[in-house]
């Protein structure tokens, strides 16, 4: 799976504060006829993963830090949007979250608080529309990172995926932003409690090697592999 990243137009939609992020993807793609049909491309392929054939969750990870935050995850989420699918995009950077801020939400509980049961998901479930008076099928309904960022990896495994799995139910997919594999405990914890696993190789940054080992890592974990999709950007 290959995404042809538009990365001007990505970047200049991270560094306007003023416009919600997700309204500023939703304009790239519904402006960018080649961008969007990639997206569809990819959201057809995870959708269609043997390793979703019992779950909704997705991760969303990459190898290694680089100096831009992946776009994939929300861009996967609007294009899912865009196609009428009820979609559920979940921050995972317990340490860097960022949907909040992108989607104009105030600090509120969030993924850390639904795994560790002291809050349900109704209770964390934003609807973020993409455009203004959007109807219902043009909305990613988002959920935070949360407030207590430890708590996660002192989560008891089968309970944290079965309260992941009752989060994700209601919808089409639920794609995890988490930060790099190798970089980040929580998300090989992410990993661990998932459906399945999505890896972002940056071109011309994520080396052959490092590919290999989140590979190999995502496979000690007893991650369900879902693909990778290369970034161009």
């Amino acid at each position: 799976m290959v995404v042809l990243t538009d990365r001007p137009a990505i970047d200049l939609a991270y560094a306007r504060p003023q416009r919600p992020r997700l309204a500023a993807f939703a304009d790239i793609l519904t402006t960018s006829p080649e961008l969007q049909t990639a997206y569809d491309g990819v959201l057809a392929a995870v959708s269609a993963s043997p390793a979703l054939s019992a779950g909704k969750s997705v991760l969303v990870t990459c190898a290694q830090r680089s100096k831009n935050r992946s776009p994939v995850a929300p861009m996967l989420a609007v294009t899912a949007a865009l196609a009428g699918r009820k979609i559920l995009l979940i921050d995972g950077n317990m340490r860097d979250p960022w949907l909040a801020a992108a989607a104009g939400l105030n600090d509120s509980v969030g993924l850390t608080e639904i795994l560790d049961v002291s809050a349900e998901p109704t209770e964390a479930v934003h609807r973020i529309p993409l455009f203004p008076n959007a109807r219902d099928s043009l909305v990613v309904n988002g959920v935070t990172a949360g407030r207590r960022p430890g708590s996660l990896l002192s989560a008891e495994i089968q309970q944290a995926r079965a309260r992941l799995q009752m989060l994700a139910e209601p919808y089409d997919l639920a794609l995890i932003d988490a930060p790099p594999l190798l970089a980040s405990c929580e998300t090989a914890q992410l990993a661990r409690l998932s459906d399945g696993a999505l890896l972002v190789v940056e071109a011309d940054i994520t080396g052959r090697a490092e590919v290999s080992k989140a590979k190999s890592h995502l496979d000690q974990l007893g991650a369900r592999f879902v693909g990778a999709v290369l970034d161009r950007g």
